[in-house]
């Protein structure tokens, strides 16, 4: 059945790279502190309802692309929101925040997302990030000539 591998690459696209949590420009471990004020930060940016809306975009191209997947739409949909929420998903983002920025930073990253501003800030990210996505989808379709075009000149001459 072609549809189960096109339906595993499109989950596997949803995912972000493990690898970015541990790929961090400082050489020591995060300490416990910039490890918690990283995770109070998550939570008052609204990670898991920014994740929910980025799984939708990139569900929302994978099925575009793809149409055969959209009878798995609800099943990828809770599938993301479950990842998301979880421990492991906390966990990798609280340690790519602590690797990226000292505790310092991090509690004034916080104490700015507390403020009505900040949540302003945080309440918008998920429509914003969706309406970044649909910015990018038009304008890639806009100049989808020119890439083409590119990509011939670059493309081995027979």
């Amino acid at each position: 059945m072609r549809i189960l591998p096109a339906l595993a690459l499109g989950c596997a696209l949803l995912l972000p790279a493990r690898a970015a949590a541990q790929d961090t420009t400082r050489t020591t471990p995060p300490t416990a502190g910039q490890i918690a004020a990283a995770r109070e930060l998550l939570e008052v940016m609204h990670l898991a309802e920014v994740s929910a809306v980025a799984v939708r975009v990139a569900l929302d191209e994978q099925i575009r692309a793809n149409p055969q997947l959209e009878p798995f739409r609800a099943a990828m949909l809770e599938w993301g929101a479950e990842i998301f929420a979880g421990e492991e998903a906390k966990t990798a983002y609280a340690t790519l925040y602590a690797g990226a920025f000292s505790e310092a930073d991090l509690r004034q990253l916080v104490a700015f997302y507390r403020t009505p501003l900040g949540q302003r800030l945080a309440n918008s990210q998920a429509a914003l990030a969706a309406k970044g996505a649909e910015i990018g989808r038009s304008l890639a379709t806009a100049h989808q000539a020119d890439l083409l075009a590119r990509l011939q000149r670059m493309a081995p001459q027979p």
